[in-house]
């Protein structure tokens, strides 16, 4: 397990299933987001704690809406997973995603507790 803390962290997992752990909106903040190595879509995680607001909806490379769910979306130019965690359809944290496209990655990549 990974957690992402305050400030620009850099976050590598190890050789079996990882959990990348974000508690805040702080811990990767749009302007100085966290970047993670070595993501593996289907077998890592991105856990959310104490983040998120009614269901969670995966847009891949989509644009956000104001549907009021926690949403997530990828830009591919820039390796980067934005995520929406109240539903106004603007992003609230980033996290950069190194060698990972929107199509690598499904809503079983996140876990919202």
């Amino acid at each position: 397990m990974s957690v992402g803390g305050l400030g620009q962290d850099r976050m590598t997992g190890g050789g079996g299933p990882d959990r990348f752990v974000f508690t805040s909106t702080l811990d990767s903040m749009l302007a100085a987001p966290d970047r993670i190595t070595d993501f593996k879509p289907g077998q890592d995680l991105l856990a959310f704690e104490g983040l998120g607001h009614k269901n969670f909806m995966w847009l891949g490379a989509n644009g956000f809406t104001k549907l009021g769910f926690t949403q997530a979306r990828f830009n591919d130019a820039t390796s980067t997973m934005q995520l929406d965690v109240n539903g106004d359809g603007m992003a609230d944290m980033a996290v950069v995603m190194d060698g990972i496209k929107a199509a690598m990655l499904s809503q079983k990549d996140f876990s919202f507790l």
